[in-house]
C-alpha cells in the first residue's frame, strides 16, 4: 500500500488548520484521496488527478497522476485559493463578507416591504375591485341585495323543480 509523505500532511493540516485532514491512496479508485474536514465537520474526499485532461467516460474520473512534491505544491496552491477563509482572494475577511451580505439581506428586507405595501395600495382601490370587498361591502355580482339575490335563486331553484313534476 502507497503511503504519503509525512511533510506533505503536515503540509495540507497547516493549511486547513485541522489535525483530522488527511492524504492516503484510495486502493478501490486506484487514485490519490485527499480527506478534508467540511466546516459541519464533516470528512470530505478529493482526488488527485490529471484535471488538463478530459474525464474518463467509463469511470467519471480524471486520468490517474501519481502525486510527487511537485504536485503537491499545485494541490496546496488550489486549496488555498478555493477555500472559504482565503484571505487573499475574494471578499476578503470574514468580516468584509459578512458585512456585504447583511447589506444585501437589509436591501431585499426593504424591496419586498416597499413591494407589499404597493401590493396592498393596489388592492385597497376600487379601481382593482377589491378595495370594497376590504371594507365590508358585500359583492354580489348583480345589482341587488344579498336577501334579493337569494330570493331570486330560491325562485328560480323552484321554478325548475316545478317544470319536472
Amino acid at each position: 500500500m502507497r503511503k504519503p509523505k509525512t511533510k506533505w500532511v503536515v503540509a495540507l493540516r497547516a493549511l486547513t488548520g485541522n489535525e483530522r485532514d488527511d492524504i492516503r491512496f484510495n486502493e478501490a479508485l486506484g487514485r490519490w484521496e485527499f480527506l478534508l474536514t467540511s466546516a459541519d465537520g464533516v470528512v470530505r474526499s478529493q482526488f488527485w488527478g490529471a484535471f488538463d485532461q478530459p474525464i474518463d467516460p467509463f469511470s467519471g474520473l480524471h486520468p490517474y497522476l501519481e502525486l510527487n512534491d511537485d504536485g503537491m505544491r499545485v494541490a496546496l496552491k488550489n486549496m488555498e485559493s478555493t477555500f472559504v477563509g482565503n484571505p487573499f482572494d475574494g471578499s476578503g475577511t470574514t468580516k468584509k463578507e459578512v458585512a456585504k451580505r447583511i447589506k444585501l439581506n437589509h436591501e431585499e428586507g426593504n424591496r419586498r416591504y416597499r413591494q407589499a405595501g404597493e401590493d396592498f395600495a393596489d388592492m385597497t382601490i376600487n379601481v382593482g375591485g377589491r378595495g370594497a370587498r376590504i371594507r365590508g361591502a358585500l359583492a354580489t355580482g348583480w345589482g341587488g341585495s344579498p336577501a334579493q339575490r337569494s330570493r331570486r335563486i330560491a325562485g328560480d331553484s323552484l321554478d325548475v323543480y316545478a317544470l319536472f313534476k
